[in-house]
């Protein structure tokens, strides 16, 4: 049973942007001296939710606020749960739910915050600091909670900030730091953005484009292009993958895709969506996008290089060294603007004779 809840704790702090819910709630705690009324609401986050309503009048903070940055929705509409960032709802299977990670130089600072990023299990290293995060305490060995450890310190006494790092791959980090992007514009949107509710958010659709990516595209391009039924090795299906969600334009030419074919079924789509393994569930019902993708110009490359029997290799390119405002070639980007227009023709055509 919780314990009675005071009017206001003696030390209030507000949210700060970008902080997630639990990790707010840890602070309020840790700044009232891990305070017991606190600490409770840090079982799991479902208890964490529920709690929303006295954390607001705790802290004098909205509760709009707090369940915008993590929060869990129990019977979502199509099923099942999720948990919420801005307007947009993520599979439980794409959060950590349980486990707790921290990058241990951000942590070390004098204001201590946890991103809503370090809650996805697909934002792995600290695009700040360029380094992993860390989920075992390096005294203890025990794995970080949120419960039983307050904010800055394991219970044994090692200070977070005190865990050794690993440097992460230049590439890891890119692709973590284009989440924690989508993740800032789903958490709070841009004025000049209208945010529609039930839409997706940047943040649905970039973990849709990276999973699409990592497990349906760039195997198939190995399978038909490469003749391999194995996979490309981890460097270099990092640094391709990097390179396809970097490019802003080859996306929108993804997203497209995607969204007509999956406009055709869409509770289908809601059905794959929160499938634990994209490879074997997915690939099913987003196969025959394919057909309708251009091949990205840097897998262009390495299938030519591959026709000339020449190693592929992922250095020296275009593709990498491409600044954000240079335009790729002219024949790649016609073909792009084809594709979508052939796409959304077809579908319209059929849309009219159904």
């Amino acid at each position: 049973m919780l314990p009675s809840i005071p009017a206001r704790l003696l030390v209030r702090p507000q949210p700060v942007k970008n902080e997630s819910l639990r990790g707010y709630v840890s602070r309020v705690s840790s700044r009232n001296g891990w305070s017991p009324i606190v600490k409770p609401f840090l079982e799991s986050l479902q208890t964490t939710t529920k709690a929303i309503p006295e954390i607001a009048t705790l802290t004098g903070c909205s509760e709009a606020q707090l369940e915008t940055h993590g929060s869990y929705i129990k019977n979502c509409v199509g099923g099942g749960s999720g948990v919420l960032f801005g307007t947009g709802l993520l599979s439980t299977r794409q959060v950590r739910l349980e486990r707790r990670m921290v990058c241990p130089i951000c942590i070390g600072k004098n204001l201590p915050i946890s991103d809503c990023c370090w809650e996805l299990k697909e934002y792995d290293v600290c695009h700040i600091h360029k380094c992993f995060l860390v989920s075992h305490c390096s005294g203890c060995n025990r794995p970080l909670s949120w419960f039983s450890m307050p904010l800055e310190n394991c219970s044994c006494g090692v200070r977070f900030a005190n865990i050794p790092a690993q440097k992460a791959s230049q590439h890891r980090v890119l692709i973590c730091k284009l989440a924690a992007k989508a993740m800032a514009a789903t958490i709070a949107p841009p004025d000049n953005i209208e945010v529609i509710s039930g839409a997706l958010t940047p943040l649905n659709w970039f973990l849709i484009l990276l999973n699409f990516t990592r497990s349906i595209l760039l195997p198939e391009f190995s399978l038909e292009h490469l003749k391999s039924r194995s996979r490309l090795n981890t460097v270099v299906s990092e640094k391709l993958l990097r390179t396809i969600l970097n490019d802003s334009e080859y996306c929108q030419h993804l997203r497209q895709v995607i969204f007509l074919h999956a406009a055709k079924n869409p509770l289908t789509l809601a059905r794959t969506l929160r499938l634990d393994n994209w490879e074997t569930g997915a690939l099913v019902f987003f196969r025959p996008c394919l057909k309708e993708i251009v091949i990205h110009d840097h897998l262009t490359a390495i299938k030519l290089k591959r026709k000339t029997n020449r190693k592929p290799t992922t250095q020296s390119s275009s593709e990498f060294t491409r600044g954000p405002d240079e335009r790729r070639p002219l024949s790649h980007r016609v073909q792009l603007q084809l594709a979508t227009l052939t796409s959304v023709l077809s579908y319209a055509f059929s849309e009219g004779h159904e």
